[in-house]
């Protein structure tokens, strides 16, 4: 897989996991997230928490070094980062919103989220994370 694979698929496997928890903050290390992920994807994920952090889509506090190993506390969405999961694209209108499709992708299986499907919905996700980064707001039908 390439890097944008392994960040659209470790970016999907985050927000299913704060999506489904939310308001309540979790712990979890970047390992936890994907047992059969190789070293290089896991550095990946480790990099997309840091993106995903500095973009202020989550708040997390860090325990120990950056690498796979190290113990992200307090993990949580954001306002901005929950507005981006509680919405619905135009082309998907009538659909459930994006942070309940990536949850129920993540909640299939692991090997469900390399399907042309799941790339579909991290990279719509992905666009409007970005859209979002970019110009503070959406263009997006709030569930």
């Amino acid at each position: 897989m390439s890097n944008m694979d392994d960040f659209n698929k470790g970016a999907a496997l985050i927000f299913a996991k704060l999506y489904d928890i939310f308001p309540r903050p979790i712990e979890f290390t970047i390992s936890e997230l994907d047992a059969e992920a190789s070293k290089d994807c896991l550095i990946n994920y480790v990099e997309t928490m840091d993106f995903l952090k500095a973009e202020e889509f989550i708040t997390s506090n860090i325990i120990g070094g950056f690498d796979e190993d190290t113990i992200y506390h307090n993990v949580r969405l954001t306002n901005k980062g929950l507005a981006v999961l509680n919405s619905i694209p135009e082309i998907l209108h009538g659909n459930p919103s994006l942070g309940h499709q990536v949850t129920d992708l993540v909640k299939s299986g692991s090997k469900n989220l390399a399907t042309e499907g799941a790339k579909q919905i991290a990279k719509i996700l992905i666009s409007n994370i970005i859209q979002a980064a970019a110009t503070g707001h959406f263009h997006l039908t709030q569930q």
